[in-house]
């Protein structure tokens, strides 16, 4: 088999932080936390938070509606599991083939949702491919510039939803920061190398209501993390 790598739209599903009760209070944090507000500052509790990350250099070819081929060549007819999972555990989130196929070269699309026909947020993610004489797996960067173009009642793989008071954690362990690619032209021939910066905007969305919101460009540090607000607008 010749697995051949495509990166198109470049958005790993990080996991969701929680406090820890016993954790020494001296202990600092670096998790990303935060509050969901409405338009009159009151906490919203059940909103979903998803984050949108920046690269360096800026990715040139990121789209509304992303969606990633992954291509490999069938030498000879057999059994093929081609599957997408999370980039920190490992996580089955989208079984794309699992089947006999004939010989031949195929590209097999995802349209960036799981098998529950959730909308997965920006992040790196594996894709495998396994076949009779054995299995391949790659990274994939998958980006978005931006949510806006989300409909209110689209289902989301959140990262994390506000408690009573519109409170968020998000732990950094499993966040894609630092995550360095480099893209290829489908001939194996080097372009450029993109990596993920601390620079992100934290997304923000009611199901009950439909409304959205999103946070300036914050900076999160490695050792304390960030604090933000986001104010959802119907």
């Amino acid at each position: 088999m010749r697995l051949t790598r495509i990166l198109l739209v470049t958005a790993t599903l990080a996991l969701i932080g929680a406090c820890n009760e016993a954790t020494p209070p001296d202990q600092p944090q670096n998790d990303i936390t935060g509050q969901v507000v409405d338009a009159q500052g009151h906490p919203v509790a059940g909103a979903e938070v998803i984050l949108q990350y920046y690269t360096s250099p800026p990715l040139p070819w990121q789209q509304n509606r992303p969606q990633t081929l992954i291509s490999f060549t069938m030498l000879e007819a057999g059994h093929v599991s081609v599957w997408i999972s999370d980039y920190c555990d490992g996580e089955v989130l989208r079984q794309l083939v699992d089947g006999v196929i004939q010989a031949g070269g195929y590209a097999i699309p995802w349209d960036g949702l799981d098998d529950e026909g959730r909308f997965v947020p920006d992040s790196v993610y594996w894709f495998h491919v396994e076949t009779d004489i054995g299995l391949e797996t790659r990274s994939l960067m998958y980006l978005r510039p931006g949510y806006d173009n989300i409909a209110p009642d689209t289902l989301l793989a959140s990262l994390a939803i506000t408690d009573a008071q519109g409170r968020f954690v998000l732990a950094q362990s499993c966040l894609p920061f630092g995550y360095v690619t480099p893209t290829e032209d489908g001939l194996d021939d080097h372009i450029n190398t993109f990596t993920i910066t601390r620079d992100v905007r934290v997304w923000a969305f009611s199901a009950s209501t439909g409304a959205r919101g999103v946070s300036p460009v914050v900076t999160v540090d490695p050792d304390t993390g960030a604090d933000v607000t986001v104010t959802l607008n119907p």
